[in-house]
């Protein structure tokens, strides 16, 4: 028997937790890294693509959930500056619309003061949760 017809086996030792010192790979070497013999499965670069592959893909999918996280911060701090503006605006509208109703009464002038009142009205009614 020559040396070429020897086929050689991997020799990653593969620890199952069912022996402390793990067994062979059984399968038959497909390259040799530094005069070690690797199967497909357990050849170093292979192993070490697949895993910067899926390191890459990891990277991906949390970058991608922080700029959820990000999104959602951004709707949230907009919607409390609303929030936080409501009651001065409503205050505001409230002068105003009183501010109109004075006007109103010394001016008979009718038109888009008018307008105005009723859709001010209906506002304010709106925001108090009336209508």
């Amino acid at each position: 028997m020559t040396t070429e017809s020897v086929k050689h086996r991997c020799e990653t030792r593969i620890f199952t937790g069912m022996a402390f010192h793990g067994h062979l790979c059984n399968r038959p070497a497909k390259v040799e890294r530094n005069g070690k013999h690797y199967c497909g499965t357990h050849d170093p670069v292979s192993v070490a693509e697949k895993r910067a592959k899926r390191d890459a893909e990891w990277r991906a999918e949390e970058d991608r959930q922080n700029a959820v996280a990000i999104f959602r911060a951004s709707i949230q701090t907009e919607n409390e500056r609303r929030l936080a503006l409501f009651d001065e605006m409503l205050a505001a509208l409230r002068e105003a619309h009183q501010v109109i109703g004075l006007e109103h009464t010394i001016r008979t002038d009718y038109g888009w003061r008018e307008w105005l009142d009723e859709n001010i009205t209906h506002v304010i009614a709106k925001a108090e949760g009336k209508s």
